[in-house]
């Protein structure tokens, strides 16, 4: 009959078919899937070469003299930024007062524009918060040296 040729034909092309539950006849078996490719890691997120080890030196300085009582503000912002992927003001202040560092809400504000101007971090709008750019981790870098 048609049935036992059909089934033949499957036999032959699958033998090792699974038989169905109750239909009393066979189905080829599903072809393994391949593995899924590895995800490449992602790029950068700036797409600016990291600053020169001089120019780094040069941003350090200048942060040191236009900071000044505001320098261990901006360095706590710098080295908290480096940890995280954005921060916003008041997380920055609830940091701060967790390791007893003096900082108000408006002392991370004015600390965070200085670094801004010095092109240190980028300071968004609304709930997207600070970022640290390479210049600013690689000025991080030169003042945990001294």
């Amino acid at each position: 009959t048609d049935q036992e040729a059909v089934r033949r034909v499957v036999t032959q092309a699958a033998p090792e078919a699974v038989p169905l539950q109750g239909a009393g006849e066979s189905l080829p078996p599903i072809p393994p899937v391949s593995p899924i490719a590895p995800v490449p890691p992602f790029p950068s997120i700036s797409p600016l070469p990291p600053p020169a080890q001089g120019e780094a030196k040069s941003a350090a300085e200048r942060l040191r003299r236009q900071a000044g009582r505001e320098l261990p503000a901006c360095r706590f912002i710098l080295a908290q930024l480096q940890n995280t992927f954005s921060l916003g003001r008041k997380s920055l202040a609830a940091l701060a007062a967790a390791e007893g560092l003096p900082a108000t809400e408006q002392t991370i504000r004015t600390a965070l524009l200085r670094l801004e101007e010095l092109k240190l971090v980028e300071v968004r709008r609304g709930r997207a918060g600070s970022r640290l750019t390479p210049l600013g981790e690689a000025v991080l870098g030169v003042l945990g040296d001294k």
